[in-house]
């Protein structure tokens, strides 16, 4: 995954705090950032109050490429 990709979170991940699990299920993000070697991924959702979040790859789902 590379900036800009559309995603989806994945809602059955368990690596991610319960509380953001329930508050991103089912919202579209788009990538900002890539760190850790493409492993994790900043990603900004639009009228979120805390937006980015900082989250693994592994738990995110291509929407769309940039």
């Amino acid at each position: 995954m590379k900036i800009g990709d559309v995603v989806k979170y994945k809602s059955a991940s368990k690596t991610t705090p319960s509380d953001w699990r329930s508050l991103l299920h089912n919202r579209i993000g788009i990538i900002t950032k890539v760190c850790d070697n493409g492993a994790r991924a900043i990603v900004s959702y639009p009228g979120l109050q805390y937006s980015p979040y900082d989250l693994l790859v592994r738990d995110l789902e291509l929407i769309s490429e940039a």
